[in-house]
């Protein structure tokens, strides 16, 4: 898909849902490189109908399920102004 738009705005979004995942520790070539994978802290957020995902710990530990949070919402869009992607960035 070829990006022909990119909007940016600041959203106001409800928290629908939050899951963590403990992190793991993997050994690579058997026991010679120990890998620790961190935890992950999903929220689940929806704006406008779209549903969206943050991994963020900050943000996880702060809010609840049905708060709402404002965020920088950046799309990008084909050009039939489908999402292609998106980021979410917390502001300063």
């Amino acid at each position: 898909m070829i990006i022909k738009y990119t909007e940016e705005d600041i959203v106001s979004m409800e928290i629908m849902n939050k899951i963590f995942c403990k992190g793991t520790i993997m050994t690579i070539g058997g026991d010679r490189i120990p890998l620790k994978l961190p935890g992950t802290y999903i929220l689940e957020l929806g704006y406008e109908g779209n549903k969206y995902e943050i991994n963020d710990k900050e943000i996880f530990d702060s809010y609840e399920v049905g708060q709402f949070i404002k965020l920088k919402l950046v799309e990008s869009l084909d050009q039939n102004r489908n999402i292609i992607k998106y980021d979410l960035l917390k502001l300063k």
